[in-house]
């Protein structure tokens, strides 16, 4: 019943933004009157012969234009954060928790070793939790 309930109540948490969002104010489309000229070539044919006449039209277009607002910067661009480094030639590698102290598996303690470990010693020696052998 308490899983139910939780289900429930995060549901509700995620689906709620989206609804406040949806019913936010919307931006007014705007009219626009696009003004083109357009000249068309007319090929017409009398009495065999072939006459060429160009015509000359103003065309008035109504658009329908929505506002779109721009979003708003949230963070820096990553050229603002990076710092300056001394030798930008020189490659550096770091590694976590420094290197494996040994490669027994019984004395190895720390992440490094047991990382080193699982690699090195995958598919030859594992464990087989059905069994006390």
């Amino acid at each position: 019943m308490l899983n139910k309930k939780l289900a429930i109540l995060t549901l509700v948490v995620m689906i709620a933004p989206l609804v406040l969002v949806a019913c936010g104010p919307t931006p007014e489309p705007i009219v626009v009157k696009e003004t083109s000229v357009v000249v068309e070539t007319v090929v017409v044919e009398k009495e065999g012969e072939t006459v060429v006449q160009e015509a000359t039209r103003i065309v008035e277009v109504e658009k329908v234009v929505t506002a779109t607002p721009e979003p708003e910067a949230t963070e820096p661009p990553v050229a603002d954060i990076s710092p300056e480094f001394k030798n930008p030639d020189t490659y550096v590698v770091v590694n976590g928790a420094g290197e494996p102290e040994s490669l027994d598996p019984a004395w190895t303690y720390e992440t490094a070793g047991s990382s080193v470990e699982s690699n090195l010693y995958e598919g030859l020696v594992f464990f087989n939790r059905e069994s006390t052998e």
